[in-house]
């Protein structure tokens, strides 16, 4: 019973420190945000409903991400480092996600389906998934939602969603 305490406390810690980090990057980049250039935004977007002219797809830019390790880690992260070791570097960016992560990602989270015991640990872990890759991939913005579903669905502990929430995701990776 104490362990279980333990580690429920553990992963409240772990997930209330990222949080508290995404917290303060939204805030910091909201600060940089001019109101005039926004005001500007907002009245392109009405001249353009109202004149009936055919708009041309928008050029989506890419920040490059590192498409492997900054560091050889012989894993995945989650195999290597553990809880707040894990979190740490990754918020000092000597651990990289990778995008091709997510597919044993997915594995570990299809098993979590029929082994309820680390629920927090993974829940975690997409976490994390998500706050290192978002940024540099503006164009998958639904896989990233859905990515929040399935944090939703193990924190509701409604393991029954996740088979077909892991299924959408990997059709919206690999759009």
């Amino acid at each position: 019973m104490k362990k279980l305490i333990i580690s429920g406390v553990a992963g409240a810690a772990i997930l209330g420190g990222v949080l508290f980090s995404l917290g303060d990057k939204e805030a910091s980049v909201q600060e940089k945000k001019p109101v005039e250039k926004i005001e500007k935004v907002e009245t392109k977007k009405e001249e353009v409903e109202s004149t009936p002219v055919e708009s041309e797809p928008k050029e989506v830019v890419k920040v490059n991400h590192p498409t492997e390790r900054t560091v050889s880690i012989q894993g995945m992260p989650w195999d290597v480092y553990k809880g707040t070791d894990l979190i740490d570097k990754v918020n000092k960016a000597e651990i990289v996600y990778l995008f091709d992560d997510w597919d044993q990602l997915d594995i570990k989270l299809r098993q979590l389906a029929s082994d309820k015991n680390d629920k927090d640990w993974w829940h975690t872990q997409v976490m994390l998934y998500q706050a290192n890759l978002q940024e540099f991939y503006p164009d998958k913005v639904t896989f990233f939602e859905k990515l929040k579903e399935i944090q939703n669905a193990i924190t509701a502990e409604n393991y029954e969603a996740l088979p077909s929430l892991l299924d959408e995701t990997k059709k919206l990776k690999n759009e």
